[in-house]
Formats: structure tokens, sequence, C-alpha cells
């Protein structure tokens, strides 16, 4: 009786766990400018989807389009954000006053550049679990907070540009920005922390390979309270 008890147990976990795999989505943005809140913008599984429904905390987010200005008018939180293509040319802009926190159930990348260019102008950008790539591109933060989970800063010519906001590690130092250029190689394009205005209070590491720091003055590893 007790083992029938335990084995409908487990089963019932089970079932509860594949429930919520099988709820897990992805939702693609779709327009040049709106509100996070608009559930029209959000279409799920392909660029034609369905839309109606806002992506949650288990749900993974791609941006999509040329350019996108975003206007994060609560505090929303999802799994992942990443574009869903990819260039030099794409510029994706968060406004507003909200909160936006990324990474949840175990996820290994929470956030990528992918060589497109993110711009953080007013809300905050949490990142709860996972590891944040700049993979080519970059990260500004003109407005607002980029909380660190880890931040690899790598591959060729990816820039973290602090201009006027605040990046934090939240007090702890086994969140970190980790500068790390695989290629390796002098001559090739190099990744770039780029200091303007703003507070850095993180803990920042140089890894192997090849990268380049303007606007401040450097040391190895910059500590808590840095301000410049």
């Amino acid at each position: 009786m007790k083992l029938s008890r335990v084995l409908l147990a487990v089963c019932a976990f089970g079932l509860a766990f594949l429930a919520d795999v099988a709820n897990a989505a992805t939702f693609i943005w779709v327009g040049e400018e709106g509100d996070w809140s608009d559930a029209t913008k959000w279409h799920q599984g392909t660029l034609a989807g369905p839309t109606g429904v806002l992506p949650g905390v288990d749900d993974e987010v791609q941006l999509s389009g040329a350019k996108a200005k975003i206007n994060v008018d609560d505090d929303y939180h999802v799994k992942s954000m990443n574009p869903y293509a990819w260039g030099p040319a794409i510029v994706y802009t968060f406004v507003g006053n909200g909160k936006l926190t990324v990474g949840s159930g175990g996820v290994n990348t929470s956030f990528n550049t992918y060589n497109c260019n993110y711009i953080l102008d007013g809300p905050d950008l949490y990142c709860q679990e996972g590891v944040q790539y700049i993979q080519g591109g970059s990260l500004t933060v003109k407005k607002g907070v980029f909380t660190v989970k880890t931040c690899y800063h790598q591959y060729a010519d990816g820039k973290l540009i602090i201009d006027g906001g605040t990046v934090t590690s939240a007090g702890d130092d086994n969140r970190s920005i980790i500068l790390e250029n695989l290629w390796e190689k002098t001559g090739d394009p190099l990744a770039t922390l780029e200091l303007r205005s703003g507070v850095l209070d993180a803990r920042v590491d140089f890894y192997v390979g090849y990268f380049t720091v303007t606007g401040g003055t450097w040391d190895r590893t910059i500590t808590q309270n840095r301000t410049f």
C-alpha cells in the first residue's frame, strides 16, 4: 500500500514536470515599436504564429526586425532573450521604467547579443540565471541598471558600453564580467569594455586573448563601487 502511494506520488510529480515543459514556448516580438504588455506584438513559435499571450517565466523570447523600440512598462520575467536573426545593423532599444528579469529553469544562456546591438535606456535588466554573452555586437547601458550573473564579453568585436547607466554584480563576487576574445590573435577585432560615464559595480576579469579597454583607468580586476 505504501509503495503504491509512493509510485502514485512519483507519477504525479513526473506528469506535472512534463506539463510545465509542454507549456514552455518561444515568443517572437514582431514590430518596430510598442509596449512589452501588448500581447498583439508577441507571436508564438513563428513570425506568423498566434498572438494574444505574453511570454512568461518559462518561455524563451526572440526579437525580430532590423530595429525595435520596446517599452518595458512593468516587471517581467522570461527564461531567455535572444535575437531572431542577427547582424551589425540590427538595434534593439529598451525604454520605460519597468524591470526585465531573464534566466529561469536552469537555463544555460539567458542573453546573447549574437552580433546585434542592444541599448538599455530606462528599464532595469536583471540576469538571474545562466550566462550573458556579448558575442559580437554591443550592449550599451545608458539609463537603468544591468545586473550580471556572469557576463562573458567575448568573440570578435563584442562591446559593453556604459554610457550613463549602471552595471552591477549586486554585491556578489561570484558574479563577474569576463573579458575573453577566443580568437587570440593580435590584429583581429577586439572585445571592448568602453567606459563613458556611469557606475561599474562588478568584478571584471581578463581571460585569454586580446581585448581593449577605453575611457578609464584600468586594473586587472575592478572591484565594487567604481564610478567614472
